[in-house]
C-alpha cells in the first residue's frame, strides 16, 4: 500500500490543461463531417457496359445516390464529352424519382449538343416549368430558353401563362410583343399590345405605348397589303379597345406653384401622388410641381373604372398661380363614340376645392389587382421640401382646422385605419400541373398554420403637437 507523499520544495508537477468545450465540439463536428464524406457514394463515370440508356436505368434501379453525387457525375460526363451518357443518366434519374430543377436545363443543352429532335427539347424545357408553374420569373426564363431554341409558339404560351399567374406584371407583354412582331402573328401582337396599353403606367409608359401602337399599325398595314382584310380589321378593333379610357382627369395651371390632385373613387380608395395605383382601377400618371410650365399639371387615368361618383379634390400647396385659377379637364369614355369632355375653372383658396364626377358606364365590376409602379423617387425640389410646413398651416374648412403651430411645423397627424381579415387555424392550398407531354401530373401542396396569440395596445404620439396626446391602437400579435 502506497501513500501520497508531499511534494518536495522546488519539484515540478504535471498539470493537465483544461479542456475547451467549444474546441471539443468543433473537433467532433469535423470528425463527423469527414466520416460523412467518406461514406458518400461516388457514382462511376460509366457504371457498366452496353447502351447508355440500359446502363443508367439498371444503375438507378439498384442504387439510390445522393443528389450531390448525381450532380458530380453529370459534371464529369460533360467534361469527358459524353453527351449520350449524360442524357441517359439524367433521364434515368428523373424516371426513378431523383429529379432536381437544374436537370431539365442541362438535359436540354445536352440534347441540343447531341442533335436530338426539336420537339424532344421543347418537351424537356416545358417539363421544367412544372417545378414552379406559379413563379413568374421561372416562366419568363423558360420562355426565353425556348426562344433560343426556336420554339416561339411554346414561348408565347408561357408568356400568356405568366400574365395569367400575375396580371400586374408587365414583362410578359413587353417580351411577347417583340417575339410576336418578328413572327408577324396578328393574334399575339393584339394580345401583347393590349396588355401594354392597358397596364403599362410606369415612368417609361409613353415610349412603351408608342411602340405598341406603332407595332399594331405596321402589322395592320402589312395585312391589308397582303389582302388579309379580316385579320387587319380584328387587329384595328383590338387596338381601339385597348386605347379606350373610362375616365381621365387632368389638373393644369399657370405659374410656378405646386397643386395636388386627389381622386376618391366609388370603391372608397383615393388615388394621388402618394398612392399612385388603386384597386378601383385608377393610376396617377403625372405629378407636376410647376417649376417648368410644361410640368404644371397632374394627371389621373382610369382605363377601367367602377361606375359611381368620383370626388375630385384640388389642393393648393404653395407658390404663385396666375389669376389664382386652375383648370380641371374631365374626359369620360375616351376613345369611344360616346366620349364626353368637360372643363371646370377652379378658384384656388387655402381650403380644398371639390368637383364631383359621375361615371355611369364604368367597365370595372370588382376591385382590380394593384401593380407596383417604379415611381421616380428623386430628391424633392424646394417646393416639395416645404410642403409639410404649408400643409401644417392649411385650413380644411369650417371646423376642420389642423391646428397650426409656431414655426410652420405640422400640428396635426391623421391616421387612416387599414382593416385586414386574419385567418386562424390550418389552411391548405394545392395546385396540379400537367407536364408538357401530358405524361405526368405534379401536385404542389402548401400548408399554412396561423394563430393569434395575443392582442396588445400601443400609442402614436403626435409629433410636434404642443398639446401632446396620442391615439391608442390595438393590434393582434401573430
Amino acid at each position: 500500500m502506497q501513500r501520497n507523499q508531499p511534494e518536495k520544495a522546488g519539484s515540478a508537477a504535471f498539470v493537465e490543461p483544461p479542456v475547451d468545450p467549444k474546441a471539443a465540439k468543433r473537433n467532433r463536428l469535423r470528425d463527423w463531417i469527414d466520416g460523412q464524406k467518406q461514406k458518400k457514394e461516388v457514382i462511376p463515370t460509366i457504371p457498366g457496359e452496353g447502351p447508355p440508356a440500359e446502363v443508367w436505368d439498371q444503375y438507378f434501379k439498384t442504387h439510390h445516390p445522393d443528389p450531390a453525387a448525381i450532380g458530380d457525375v453529370v459534371m464529369r460526363l460533360h467534361k469527358a464529352g459524353k453527351p449520350e451518357h449524360l442524357i441517359a443518366c439524367i433521364e434515368a434519374a428523373l424516371i426513378h424519382g431523383h429529379s432536381q430543377p437544374w436537370m431539365y436545363t442541362v438535359l436540354a443543352l445536352a440534347m441540343k449538343q447531341a442533335g436530338r429532335p426539336q420537339n424532344e427539347i421543347e418537351r424537356v424545357l416545358l417539363s421544367g416549368v412544372d417545378f414552379s408553374a406559379v413563379n413568374v420569373g421561372n416562366l419568363l426564363y423558360s420562355a426565353a430558353f425556348l426562344t433560343r431554341y426556336g420554339a416561339n409558339d411554346r414561348a408565347l404560351d408561357l408568356y400568356r401563362q405568366a400574365s395569367t399567374v400575375d396580371p400586374t406584371r408587365l414583362e410578359p407583354y413587353v417580351l411577347a410583343l417583340k417575339l410576336a412582331r418578328d413572327r408577324h402573328d396578328p393574334v399575339a401582337v393584339a394580345w401583347a399590345a393590349s396588355g401594354i396599353l392597358t397596364r403599362a403606367w410606369n415612368k417609361n409608359h409613353p415610349a412603351l405605348h408608342r411602340e405598341a401602337e406603332e407595332t399594331v399599325r405596321a402589322l395592320e398595314g402589312q395585312l391589308r397589303r397582303e389582302g388579309r382584310a379580316a385579320e387587319a380589321d380584328r387587329l384595328a378593333r383590338a387596338l381601339a379597345e385597348a386605347l379606350e379610357r373610362d375616365l381621365l382627369i387632368e389638373l393644369s395651371w399657370s405659374g410656378k406653384a405646386d397643386l395636388d390632385l386627389l381622386v376618391e373613387e366609388p370603391s372608397g380608395t383615393t388615388c394621388s401622388s402618394d398612392n399612385p395605383t388603386t384597386s378601383g382601377g385608377g393610376v396617377f400618371v403625372h405629378d407636376g410641381m410647376g417649376a417648368d410650365s410644361r410640368d404644371a399639371f397632374d394627371k389621373y387615368v382610369c382605363p377601367r373604372g367602377m361606375p359611381g361618383e368620383y370626388r375630385v379634390t384640388v389642393r393648393y400647396i404653395q407658390g404663385e398661380v396666375v389669376s389664382k385659377r386652375a383648370v380641371v379637364r374631365i374626359v369620360r369614355y375616351q376613345g369611344t363614340p360616346y366620349e364626353l369632355e368637360e372643363r371646370f375653372v377652379v378658384q384656388l383658396a387655402e381650403h380644398d376645392k371639390v368637383v364631383r364626377v359621375t361615371l355611369q358606364q364604368g367597365r370595372l365590376i370588382e376591385p382590380a389587382a394593384v401593380a407596383l409602379l417604379d415611381v421616380d423617387r428623386k430628391a424633392p425640389s424646394s417646393a416639395r421640401s416645404n410642403r409639410g410646413g404649408m400643409v401644417g398651416r392649411r385650413s380644411y374648412g369650417p371646423g376642420r382646422s389642423d391646428g397650426a403651430v409656431a414655426g410652420g411645423a405640422a400640428g396635426g397627424v391623421g391616421y387612416q385605419p387599414v382593416i385586414s381579415i386574419l385567418s386562424e387555424g390550418v389552411a391548405l392550398s394545392a395546385m396540379a400541373v400537367v407536364s408538357g407531354d401530358r405524361r405526368y401530373v405534379r401536385l404542389s401542396m402548401v400548408p399554412t398554420f396561423s394563430a393569434i396569440t395575443d392582442v396588445f395596445t400601443f400609442s402614436f404620439i403626435n409629433s410636434g403637437n404642443p398639446n401632446g396626446g396620442g391615439t391608442g391602437v390595438q393590434q393582434p400579435r401573430r
